[in-house]
């Protein structure tokens, strides 16, 4: 599957994914938090953010946390800014996980709901 297939699926879904996906979210996203025990210092980096739901869920405990989140899908990520657009510590980027546009080192801690990276990348 190609990145432009991917993000037009993507695209087509952000309207309507997180009523359609609200329980496997809401318990994949709580794990994933538990699992990645981010302290309030750390610089976070989220790959495949979507709409912003594993920003929100940490904001909700943490609200200065500084967190970034990048997608594919810019019509994903136009749901998460307007979700969170009263926190000055959170942006989003459009990119594909293969070409992250950051220097290596540039955050505390990156998760990806589809899979978790690791510290100090």
């Amino acid at each position: 599957m190609t990145k432009t297939t991917v993000r037009e699926q993507y695209d087509r879904m952000a309207a309507k994914y997180d009523r359609r996906w609200n329980s496997y979210i809401t318990n994949t996203l709580s794990i994933l938090q538990t699992w990645a025990q981010i302290s309030s210092q750390d610089k976070v980096l989220d790959i495949g953010c979507g709409t912003g739901e594993f920003e929100r869920l940490v904001l909700t405990q943490q609200p200065t946390q500084e967190i970034m989140g990048v997608d594919i899908s810019e019509k994903m990520l136009a749901i998460a800014r307007q979700k969170l657009h009263t926190y000055p510590n959170v942006s989003f980027h459009t990119a594909p996980a293969s070409a992250l546009p950051f220097a290596d080192r540039s955050f505390d801690v990156v998760v990806s709901a589809s899979y978790t990276a690791l510290t100090n990348c």
